[in-house]
């Protein structure tokens, strides 16, 4: 393959690692991985168990993990900044954990 979209999997799984040497072994030389993950490690919470992460990651963290699978990383963008305050009240403070999708789509929208 020549690209591989990984979209809100990785903090998913538990052998993050092994999932992207998976995803690395599958791509031609150049081949690209495009990974979407959600940042901040620092506030993860209740918010997050209930979708079933593992995980948040800083930015260093994801960068490390690619080179350790092999990656040669060329750029980490952070976006949708915005929505973290509301994500660390909501699941840190007031220990939220919404079972109805509706609520999760209004905090990551």
């Amino acid at each position: 393959m020549d690209t591989v979209v990984c979209l809100n999997v990785l903090e998913h799984i538990e052998d993050d690692l092994g999932a992207l040497r998976n995803i690395r072994s599958m791509l031609v030389c150049g081949g690209r991985a495009v990974i979407l993950v959600p940042s901040g490690q620092s506030i993860f919470n209740s918010l997050d168990e209930e979708l079933g992460h593992v995980r948040r990651y800083s930015e260093g963290q994801l960068r490390q993990r690619m080179i350790e699978a092999g990656f040669d990383v060329e750029t980490v963008l952070l976006f949708n900044r915005a929505s973290r305050p509301g994500w660390w009240f909501n699941g840190t403070i007031l220990k939220r954990r919404p079972s109805a999708a509706y609520s999760l789509r209004i905090l990551t929208a």
